[in-house]
């Protein structure tokens, strides 16, 4: 069996070649009826039920512009069909076994019988498989080989599962003539209609296809109930008679009685023997209707703390106004929330409109549903528009602990050339993919920075590679002084940071501490944690009050007790660490306590003096500690010489469970605050006076809950210290930085602000001017930063960090 499409050339139209197959010829360009001999499928599929498939209804007329096709196979098996534009359409038909095709009318089934034939239909993907029916064969045509050359049928039948009623007629290059028509799909849906109000008519045409004239009967309406919700309000067809090409039309309109659903049928009957069945539908609406567009919404994915919001226009769509007489979030009230509301009570005649806004705020991470409910004194009564947000918790402004690890040392050409750094010098260090640190989102790091051997007293600014060097100062030195300062700074370009040193030549070092995560897409390298700052920070350790002086060689581990609400939590210690009265020139190193004690330094001291600076320092579980300090978290503070050792906590880090978190957000060095010159402080600060300074608007926003900044006490007049703390507050009894006279000290100092507020400043004795430069700040983020990190059955921490007990600290000797 093969097949072969009449637009194959060579072929002479009208024929038929021995090989059985059935060729077409062209339609004329004139709209003139066809001519003999006939290639045409005709279908026509009526309602049986309410189950029956509406892609099987409608009718269709192919003809051979439509790409006819068709073959028989042995056993007089016919396959005939193609696709027009308005569909495609496939029969196949069979004879009873061991039988021929011959002039005569055959009873249907679903295997072919001794008397039953076959009749396959396949319209537009939907097969029909004949359970019952009939199938007339009104001529049937032979080559002198005794295979079809030509063949003309008329059928009717139903399918399985009660489809339809389907009848049609074939033709394939038969003599016999035909009447055709074209017409709609056999479902109208008229929609939503307002009830008790004439609806929108529809219109549908018939136009004739067939060699033969059309002769059309009565339309009429078959209605499911007694209203007639339906009427013809045009008809054409009723008693027409249409030759090929011709067309008529019928109209339709609707009026629902009631506020529901109507069906009914139109019937059109044609050539005394086919009927075209419609099915019309329906919904009766009420004249109060009204439309929320959106009809639903998602947010999309918007960061836990962060909003957006989304206007929804509620119209008036119906030919009566409607009163709206409610709007509320009914769900999801944690999540959603009305901002703005003009529909509330509002009476909104037909065509006009109102809003609401409602802004979705994520808590928490992953998704969240919602509802907008409005009511109105329509029959509805209540229209619910679904609301969808997901909260994702980035890693951006969280802090992960590292080291200390060196990273940079002049001396030994460790990170930049073995050479002493020039006046006016520059080092670019590299910092992102190096030492653990991720190549790729990272926003800033904490170094400690040490300069030791300088010639000439100056100092050294840190900024990001690529930026204008800003002018401040990270860390300041006289000639051959030692000493660090914790410095907090953005990753510049290729995540590299700058080092300047300002005069003379020194050495240069610098130890990793920790970074800040920036904001990425994804999954960050490590999940960092929020910084939760003391309201009042507060003395963990002073050796003059308690234990002594700590013995040159050996470390002291300073205990912290949170209670059962933070001490599961926390993972860094941000402090203060001062020396007081060391016995010789040494140096300090603060570390978890655990595992050998770093080789890097925290702070550097010589014989007799007072110094401090900032740290932030991992914890660990303090096994060493005995009673109430066992198994708290504890730092550890080593000393090479014998000296007194001060620890001020300000704040500490969490594992990203506990709430409340601040997030940290770098900035490019500025200075905010020069007594020198009255900037941000009219004034040098007298002995046991207090300045307040409040931080730009564009630095500080409504979120900014805190600052990192370098806070430098500038020429003394006599040996003091400088205290900073949050406004509002009493005075904590901890030291920011500590001077002598006349020494320019800088030390870094994390401070917190209430929404919009100012931070103090207190100077103990003497005269002092004060220089504040802002590197980052810290903002407010209120929640788990990342629950799924939560033991089971836990839930984040929502009370206030509690003051801290001060479990006794212990002394041991360190190699």
């Amino acid at each position: 069996m093969r097949t072969v499409r009449s637009a194959l050339g060579g072929i002479v139209a009208g024929t038929l070649t021995l090989t059985g197959t059935v060729f077409v010829q062209p339609l004329p360009a004139a709209a003139a009826a066809p001519a003999a001999p006939y290639n045409v499928l005709t279908y026509n599929g009526s309602q049986l039920d309410r189950n029956s498939r509406p892609e099987m209804l409608g009718n269709l007329v192919l003809e051979a512009a439509d790409d006819l096709i068709g073959d028989v196979s042995a056993g007089d098996r016919f396959t005939f069909g193609g696709a027009g534009s308005a569909g495609s359409l496939s029969i196949e038909i069979a004879p009873p076994t061991g039988q021929s095709w011959a002039v005569g009318e055959y009873d249907l089934s679903t295997v072919p019988g001794a008397v039953e034939a076959t009749v396959q239909i396949t319209k537009d993907g939907y097969t029909c498989d004949a359970t019952q029916g009939s199938l007339y064969l009104l001529q049937v045509l032979r080559d002198q080989s005794g295979t079809i050359s030509g063949l003309a049928a008329r059928y009717s039948l139903t399918c399985g599962g009660a489809l339809g009623v389907f009848t049609g007629e074939i033709r394939a290059e038969s003599t016999v003539a035909y009447a055709a028509e074209t017409g709609p799909a056999g479902w109208l849906d008229f929609g939503r209609q307002f009830a008790g109000y004439t609806g929108t008519p529809k219109t549908v045409t018939y136009t004739a296809k067939g060699s033969q004239p059309s002769v059309f009967g009565n339309v009429q309406l078959t209605e499911s109930t007694v209203e007639k919700t339906f009427t013809i309000t045009g008809d054409t067809c009723s008693g027409a008679t249409l030759t090929y090409g011709q067309s008529c039309s019928v109209t339709i309109t609707p009026k629902p009685a009631e506020i529901r659903g109507y069906n009914a049928l139109m019937q059109v009957s044609v050539d005394g023997t086919a009927q075209w069945d419609i099915q019309l539908q329906q919904n009766g609406v009420d004249p109060r209707d009204v439309r929320i567009d959106p009809a639903a919404h998602d947010y999309g994915t918007l960061e836990v703390d962060t909003d957006a919001t989304q206007v929804f226009t509620v119209s008036a769509v119906g030919v009566e106004p409607v009163t709206v007489t409610g709007t509320a979030i009914t769900n999801g009230r944690d999540y959603f929330e009305i901002v703005a509301d003009t529909c509330h009570l509002k009476t909104v005649a037909p065509n006009g409109s109102c809003s609401i806004s409602v802004r979705a705020r994520p808590i928490g991470d992953g998704p969240a549903v919602g509802q907008l409910e409005v009511t109105d004194d329509s029959a509805t009564r209540t229209h619910t528009v679904d609301l969808r947000v997901t909260g994702h918790v980035s890693a951006d402004g969280t802090y992960v602990k590292m080291g200390p690890i060196r990273l940079l040392d002049t001396r030994s050409g460790l990170g930049a050339p073995k050479a002493r750094v020039a006046a006016g010098g520059v080092v670019h260090l590299q910092v992102a993919g190096t030492a653990g640190v991720p190549s790729t989102g990272v926003s800033a790091v904490v170094l400690n920075v040490t300069v030791t051997g300088p010639t000439a007293s100056g100092f050294v600014s840190l900024y990001p590679t690529g930026s204008a060097r800003p002018t401040v100062s990270s860390l300041n030195f006289t000639a051959g002084w030692t000493g660090a300062n914790l410095v907090t700074v953005a990753l510049g370009r290729d995540g590299q940071v700058d080092l300047y040193n300002n005069t003379g030549t020194t050495d240069l070092i610098a130890d990793l501490v920790g970074f800040y995560n920036g904001p990425v897409a994804g999954k960050p390298v490590y999940i960092g944690g929020g910084y939760q700052p003391m309201d009042s920070p507060f003395r963990a350790l002073d050796t003059r009050t308690k234990v002594g002086k700590v013995p040159g060689g050996a470390a002291i581990h300073v205990p912290v007790d949170f209670g059962d609400v933070g001490n599961a939590e926390v993972t860094s210690l941000a402090v203060n660490v001062t020396v007081v009265s060391p016995d010789r020139s040494g140096f300090f190193t603060t570390w978890d306590g655990t595992a050998a004690r770093p080789t890097a330094s925290t702070l550097n001291y010589t014989a007799g003096a007072t110094v401090s600076n900032a740290a932030i320092v991992p914890v660990a579980v303090c096994e060493v500690c005995t009673g109430t300090a066992h198994d708290k978290p504890a730092i550890a503070v080593y000393t090479s010489a014998t000296a007194h050792v001060i620890v001020d906590v300000v704040g500490f880090y969490d594992d990203s469970s506990f709430g409340d978190g601040f997030r940290f957000h770098p900035v490019n060095p500025v200075r905010i605050a020069d007594s020198r010159i009255g900037q941000g402080t009219p004034h040098a600060l007298g002995a046991g006076q207090t300045v307040s300074i409040k931080p730009p608007v564009s630095l500080a926003g409504p979120k900014t809950r805190g600052l990192v900044m370098n806070v430098t006490a500038i020429a003394p007049t006599k040996p003091t210290f400088l205290t900073v703390w949050r406004h509002g507050n009493a005075r904590p009894g901890v030291s920011s930085v500590n001077a002598t006279a006349g020494a320019i000290v800088p030390n870094a100092v994390i401070t917190e602000l209430v929404s919009g507020g100012s931070f103090d400043v207190y100077n103990l004795n003497g005269t002092t001017n004060i220089c504040v430069d802002v590197v980052g700040t810290f903002a407010y983020y209120g929640y788990a930063l990342n629950p799924g990190l939560l033991a089971p059955g836990k839930t984040a921490a929502t009370a206030p960090v509690p003051l801290p007990q001060q479990p006794a600290p212990v002394i041991r000797p360190v190699a």
